[in-house]
Formats: C-alpha cells, sequence, structure tokens
C-alpha cells in the first residue's frame, strides 16, 4: 500500500501575519477546542475550516469556485479559498482582477481514504525537493535583486524547507509569471499536511517584493497551518 500510495503522489506531483511572529505548534495546540463553524468534506474525513482575521473563505461562492475550478488540476479537490477582504471585495470584477495574497487546501483525489502517516510523509518530502528547483537562497537572491528583469524561471524554484511539527512539511518557492506584459515574481509556500491521517495540502500565494516579503509570507502561512491543525485536533 505504502508503494503505491508513493507512486500516486509521484505522478499528480508532476502534472499572526505580522513579522517576526514564530509559532511552537507543539505548545499551542493544547487550547481550547472550538464549535466548528465552517467545515467540509474530503473522503472520510472531515476538515475544520478556521477563520482567518482579514481573510474571507469563499470557494462556495459562484463566481469564486468557477474562476479558481478553471485552473485546477483535474487530479485534485479544491476544499477551501481564502481571499483577502480587498479582493472579495471585488468579486464583480473577480474575473478581471489580479489574484494576490490568497490561500486554497485542496487534496489528491486518489489519496481520499487512504492513511498517511510519518513514514509517508517524510518520503513525499523527498520526492517535492527532487522534482523542484532548489536555489540557495542567499545566491538566487543576488540573481533576483539585481537582474530581476532578466531571470527567466519557467518551473518553481524551491528556495527553502522546514517543518513546524512532525505533522508538516513546508516549502518556500518562487515562481515567474507574465500578466499582461507585466511579469510578477510571486512567492509560493506549500505545504503538505498529515490532518487526520489523511494528506492535505495548502499553498499561500504573495508577490514578492523583496526579502521581508519573503519572511511575512512564512509568518502568516506558519499562522494559518497553526489555526488549520489546532480547529482539526
Amino acid at each position: 500500500m505504502k508503494v503505491n500510495v508513493l507512486i500516486i503522489f509521484f505522478f499528480l506531483l508532476i502534472g499572526c501575519y505580522q513579522s517576526g511572529i514564530t509559532i511552537n505548534l507543539n505548545d499551542h495546540l493544547e487550547c481550547k477546542k472550538v464549535t466548528c463553524e465552517n467545515s467540509v468534506s474530503f473522503g472520510d474525513i472531515n476538515i475544520c475550516l478556521p477563520k482567518i482575521d482579514g481573510m474571507t473563505e469563499c470557494y462556495s461562492v459562484p463566481e469564486v469556485k468557477d474562476l479558481a475550478d478553471q485552473f485546477n488540476y483535474e487530479g485534485n479537490s479544491i476544499l477551501a479559498l481564502y481571499l483577502n477582504h480587498a479582493t472579495y471585495r471585488q468579486l464583480d470584477n473577480l474575473g478581471k482582477t489580479r489574484f494576490d495574497d490568497y490561500v486554497k487546501i485542496y487534496g489528491t483525489n486518489d489519496l481520499k481514504g487512504i492513511k498517511v502517516g510519518q513514514a509517508e510523509l517524510i518520503q513525499f518530502g523527498k520526492f517535492m525537493e527532487e522534482n523542484y528547483i532548489s536555489e540557495n537562497w542567499a545566491d538566487f537572491k543576488k540573481v533576483i535583486e539585481e537582474r530581476l528583469k532578466y531571470v527567466s524561471f519557467d518551473v518553481p524554484v524551491l528556495i527553502e524547507s522546514y517543518s513546524l511539527n512532525s505533522k508538516v512539511r513546508t516549502y518556500v518557492m518562487l515562481t515567474k509569471y507574465l500578466i499582461e506584459n507585466e511579469e510578477i515574481v510571486s512567492i509560493m509556500t506549500l505545504n503538505m499536511i498529515n490532518l487526520k491521517d489523511r494528506l492535505i495540502w495548502l499553498a499561500y500565494y504573495k508577490d514578492y517584493v523583496g526579502e521581508e516579503s519573503i519572511k511575512r509570507v512564512k509568518s502568516k502561512n506558519d499562522y494559518f497551518i497553526f489555526r488549520l491543525l489546532d480547529e482539526n485536533r
């Protein structure tokens, strides 16, 4: 079973926001449990979606769902989409709005109902690191800052990976894309999460505007992970 899970994973893989906050999940997960107000099912588990300051979970809104589904890989199921309040207020023009500062939670369809443990999470992490271009951030930062307009990377570049706790693997990436003749460098944090013994993904996207923006993205990402795990203890 473990081999089959890893094979599925490999092929599908191809296809506090305040700066300076650090979160010790092992300490904070002792918080009191509250009633879930927004939940979604994935296979045989139910996932409680946390409230996040400054953001609105809105995947069930037809305009949001229609747009998000257009860019969804067919092997995945989107479970939640969080937009910041400024973007959410532009629902009437969502198709013309450039998305920035948003979070997507999703699952891999072929892994529904399949139990994932610590060993699988570690092996999945190895696949991740082997299938993305990896760069030393100190060196890559100089290239970005000095020659941004000349830099081209067609696939995400992995600049850092870390673990908040044993149930999470986080990968920080940079990617560059073109929108209406404007080149945008975006930060993406991709999180593999063992949630209720099932593999769940959380991706956070934010424009790159210097090294400090990476620190802010990591801080917000970590807070989001903390809230998701805390709501699903």
